[in-house]
């Protein structure tokens, strides 16, 4: 097309760039620079603020403490609060209310601010129904549960959505403050098996047949013929879960970031009949403890999963993402191998069992500054606990002097004359580069709309055409207008750069890794005058198979530091 400028390239050759940024000193001044919106500084004061739950020896939110009852360290270093607010129902409803009212009103004089109010960040619930690890029973006699309490929770400020791990995270329910809405999307949800159905009666069978053998007391050397069988069953059953358990906590992270762009605090509220720390320690402790000769620390090793829950915690963290677990097993019986089998279960494995599948709750609930629901039956408590949360805690800010890259800090909050009281909160958070912040930005994009294009970025799709193994190669055309560009002489020549990225979701919930693309681009300075209103365009390829997909796309100025976002839906039809 005349008077488009396009550049080409393929992205599903790319790999993530290392990306470089400006430094303060390389900033040109404005006289200098050609084009683009105003300069973002990067590198500028910022209050860091922690959400700070305090509870007494009965668990009932302590609410009489002040900022001086508080220490806060970042990285081993004490900081100076000046940000401070206890934050319960009343005063969540007084802000609230205020800010609408002052809204409401017609201004006096033109351009005359809104009253200066504490801030009270919004609070997003994910309700994450892990259907994958939920046995049928346990789940229904929760969901009601979870029901009241986001009927007592939702409202002005609070909203929820409910999410169903089918194979990979289905939204059932898309944010909402309405609890008819929500209650209707978890009715849904109490019919349909999940994989957990499976896979307990695969562990019921291994658990069985162990017993047998120890009963039957025959050849108890762990390298005849029948021990090597019965380990080749146990690590068949070990291979499966823990291939599927990756695949199940890769969907909660890659859910996590796609909220990580939302504003305000996110909750997740996790419900599943637990996971293993160690997939199949049970059944490993029983076949060591009956045949001779093998090592349970050998055979328990290959298959802990501690790694991918830290990095799960750690992920949500970066996100800022708080985890609130529920085990829907109760306070059952660990394994039912007597009910099912009537052969007597080792109680010791019993207990490996039990304490094995809350284990990751406990540790992700902790790591992450929330509340773990396990070994009980009284779930309505447990929520209990979550919504004091969520509408009782202290606001703790202090300032920091951000350098423009991503930094993990460490957090510590001491009450240092009240010892007997429990504190709770994020043990870090990650300071963010705006190149990171974008990243971010366009991961949300692929669930929620995102409003933000001062660059006029346009995206568009072609004809798919076909590649190979039922595959297509999708066109995405990516414009923006040339003068929404910064660009520095050099010589003769105009330059600058701009890093897209892009990523996609289909209609099943699975989604792309973020793809980014760091883009020069070089203009003669003679046709910049006509140039400068004509869009310049960046041609890319999407590997993609037949679907319907959302795609997000995000531009960033690395001179000016601006952004913005578009996205689109487009279907991929059968062959």
């Amino acid at each position: 097309m005349m008077g488009k400028r396009t550049i080409t390239g393929l992205l599903v050759l790319l790999a993530a760039a290392g990306l470089i940024g400006w430094a303060e000193d390389d900033v040109p001044a404005e006289k200098e620079r050609v084009g683009g919106l105003a300069f973002v500084d990067e590198v500028e004061v910022t209050v860091v603020n922690i959400e700070v739950f305090v509870r007494d020896k009965d668990g009932v939110p302590v609410t009489d403490l002040g900022i001086d009852d508080f220490e806060v360290f970042q990285d081993g270093e004490q900081r100076k609060l000046t940000n401070f607010m206890l934050v319960d129902k009343t005063v969540r409803e007084t802000i609230l209310d205020s800010r609408s009212t002052a809204l409401a009103k017609e201004p006096t004089e033109a351009g005359t601010p809104l009253p200066s109010q504490p801030e009270i960040r919004p609070v997003h619930i994910v309700v994450y129904i892990d259907n994958e690890n939920l046995l049928p029973f346990d789940r229904n006699r929760v969901l009601s549960h979870v029901r009241d309490f986001l009927a007592d929770t939702v409202g002005p400020g609070v909203e929820a959505m409910i999410v169903s791990n089918q194979g990979s995270p289905k939204v059932i329910q898309a944010f909402s403050s309405d609890p008819q809405e929500l209650g209707a999307a978890l009715r849904e949800l109490r019919r349909g098996t999940g994989g957990r159905t499976s896979l307990q009666s695969q562990h019921a069978a291994l658990r069985r047949d162990l017993v047998r053998l120890a009963n039957e007391g025959l050849d108890r050397d762990g390298n005849s013929q029948k021990a090597i069988l019965a380990l080749e069953d146990l690590i068949s059953y070990a291979d499966q879960v823990q291939a599927e358990l990756v695949r199940d906590i890769t969907a909660v992270r890659m859910l996590g970031a796609g909220l990580t762009g939302l504003p305000g605090r996110k909750c997740l509220v996790y419900v599943s009949s637990g996971l293993p720390m160690v997939v199949g320690k049970d059944l490993f402790y029983q076949f060591t403890n009956y045949f001779q000769g093998r090592s349970m620390l050998s055979l328990s090793a290959r298959y802990n999963q501690r790694a991918e829950y830290s990095d799960l915690a750690a992920a949500a963290n970066s996100q800022g993402m708080v985890f609130y677990t529920i085990d829907a097993r109760g306070s059952a019986p660990a394994s039912g191998i007597s009910a099912e089998s009537g052969v007597s279960g080792d109680p010791s494995a019993d207990a490996i069992y039990q304490m094995n599948l809350e284990q990751p709750l406990l540790f992700l609930a902790e790591k992450t500054g929330g509340l773990a629901t396990v070994g009980t039956n009284n779930f309505e408590a447990g929520l209990d606990r979550v919504r004091e949360d969520i509408l009782t805690y202290y606001s703790l800010g202090y300032p920091i002097t951000s350098a423009g890259g991503d930094r993990v800090h460490r957090i510590e909050v001491k009450l240092p004359g009240h010892s007997n009281f429990d504190v709770r909160h994020r043990r870090t958070f990650v300071e963010k580069s705006m190149e990171s912040e974008v990243q971010d930005r366009v991961m949300t994009a692929l669930l929620f709309d995102v409003d933000e294009n001062p660059m006029g970025v346009e995206a568009t799709v072609g004809e798919p055409s076909a590649a190979q193994e039922g595959r297509f190669l999708l066109p995405l055309r990516v414009s923006f207008p040339t003068e929404s560009v910064a660009l520095l002489p050099e010589g003769d020549t105009l330059k600058g750069e701009v890093v897209l990225f892009v990523s996609l979701r289909d209609s099943a919930g699975k989604q792309a890794d973020l793809q980014s693309r760091v883009q020069p681009i070089s203009i003669p300075s003679a046709e910049y005058a006509r140039m400068a209103k004509l869009p310049l365009s960046i041609d890319l390829q999407l590997l993609v198979v037949s679907g319907r997909y959302r795609i997000s796309v995000g531009l960033f100025d690395r001179l000016t530091r601006q952004s913005s976002y578009q996205t689109l839906a487009t279907s991929i039809p059968e062959n």
